[in-house]
């Protein structure tokens, strides 16, 4: 499965076709969104992450999109008074934890769940050119089919073969005057996967290509392994994948080559692996509640360019400890001297966490259907040990590598939050990607890259 999204709203989709057998002939089909409603909404306080404030004190607040509340008794702001008008989602019953009876009450005056407003499109940091920007893809589908290929081998040995191949490419800008001759301007975003099998290694290979532009600076590109049943990687909604067994930690591996060949400049955060899955904060099998399912992800970013937003001065950015690879000791975060804080580059709680550890700093309530919690990594010695990249720069462009990443017992180290007192929840992940999302680009740019030998491996097969 291919996965395309726009950063505002998520618009997963899997590989709908139209009826082509080469770009010239093919016909573009198109997803047609219900409208946008921008009707008013009950009474409350709600979150609005593109009006909040990064923590004073940071030094890199600057360069850090406003994403969600940093909640934190260490800040003004987060104050028992201020308290009473901090926006809070519809999923929130409390963000902030004290024996103040002041907090007491107003945690009590919250557990009744509220709605969130629209998307409010031009206000704050998330990019809306206007209305339309949360739009579903133009795609052009072209059929896989059988191609004969012939030429010479490194030992000039003539050969001849048969492979098979298809593609599709699209654009979001749906006013692109190319689209009625079934091209895409330069000057538009642009996606596009080819695939093709190996006839020498029966290999498949998918070659990307995804470009954002001013209108659209916010894309992501994924080739994704799912479940052939369950919620679609922590999504509301059935997966229809090819893996007949759910990937559990710390029980699963991943092997892959990857072939970085354009990065998509500093804003591109490139998934080595990004894997997907869902469970309650009591540690319960998600059911398809929106309001209490949360999505989970572990993500392991590989363009040297991303820094780590988690450091002693944003302590709410990152997870409460780090568990060490070879003490398995509980590092907490405000352990200056020993948490490995460029191993991290940025964590966020759930919305609807009721006992999140202080500080803490809240996921964005809009780029998914229900609440989620993200856990994103970068190449570091810690995490060496299961096989991934342990320096910037390893698997990057100039450096295609073929990995076998110990996917399940690094997933089953990484912290998540879970409601006290708790049966600990099975991680399972219905959903397994590589690709990148360029995130929030100041500039048009392009990541290309290939993906080959793709395989989830369990231990329990």
């Amino acid at each position: 499965m291919v996965m395309l999204k726009n950063g505002n709203f998520d618009i997963h989709s899997g590989l709908c076709s139209s009826t082509a057998s080469s770009p010239s002939q093919s016909r573009p089909f198109m997803f047609y969104p219900g409208k946008i409603t921008t009707s008013s909404v009950a009474s409350g306080r709600y979150l609005n992450p593109q009006m909040t404030q990064m923590p004073a004190g940071d030094k890199e607040s600057q360069n850090i999109p406003q994403l969600g509340p940093i909640v934190s008794r260490n800040i003004s702001t987060a104050s028992s008074n201020a308290a009473e008008s901090m926006p809070l989602p519809s999923i929130v019953q409390a963000l902030l934890k004290s024996a103040n009876p002041v907090d007491n009450l107003y945690r009590q005056q919250q557990q009744e769940q509220m709605l969130l407003p629209p998307f409010i499109a031009n206000k704050g940091s998330f990019p809306c050119f206007g209305h339309g920007c949360m739009n579903h893809p133009r795609v052009f589908h072209n059929w896989s089919k059988i191609n004969d290929q012939e030429g010479y081998t490194n030992s000039s040995e003539f050969i001849s073969s048969q492979t098979l191949s298809g593609s599709f490419f699209g654009t979001y800008d749906l006013d692109d005057n190319g689209l009625a001759n079934q091209t895409v301007s330069l000057d538009s975003s642009y996606f596009s996967v080819d695939w093709s099998k190996d006839p020498q290694s029966g290999s498949w290979l998918f070659h990307h290509v995804l470009r954002v532009n001013h209108k659209y600076p916010w894309l992501m590109l994924y080739l994704r392994a799912d479940t052939t049943s369950g919620l679609s990687g922590g999504y509301p909604w059935e997966t229809r994948g090819m893996m007949i067994k759910v990937p559990e930690s710390p029980n699963f591996k991943v092997k892959l080559t990857l072939n970085v060949l354009r990065g998509g400049g500093s804003a591109s955060q490139f998934y080595l692996l990004d894997i997907g899955g869902c469970w309650k904060n009591d540690g319960r099998d998600c059911d398809g509640n929106t309001s209490s399912d949360v999505t989970r992800y572990s993500e392991m970013i590989i363009n040297p360019s991303t820094t780590n937003w988690c450091h002693p001065g944003a302590l709410a950015l990152c997870p409460p400890y780090h568990v060490d690879a070879k003490t398995k000791e509980h590092i907490y975060r405000n352990d200056t001297a020993r948490f490995p804080y460029t191993a991290y580059h940025y964590y966020c709680v759930p919305p609807n966490a009721q006992y999140a550890e202080e500080p803490f700093n809240v996921c964005d309530p809009y780029s998914n259907p229900q609440p989620q919690e993200i856990m994103q990594l970068l190449p570091h010695p810690e995490w060496a040990i299961h096989g991934y990249p342990s320096a910037k720069g390893q698997g990057w462009i100039g450096d295609s590598k073929s990995w076998t990443l110990d996917v399940g017992g690094l997933s089953q180290r990484l912290y998540f939050y879970q409601d006290p007192g708790t049966k600990p929840a099975p991680r399972r992940w219905t959903s397994v990607d590589v690709g990148t999302e360029i995130f929030i680009s100041q500039r048009m740019e392009t990541a290309e890259w290939i993906v080959s030998d793709f395989d989830v491996l369990s231990a329990d097969c």
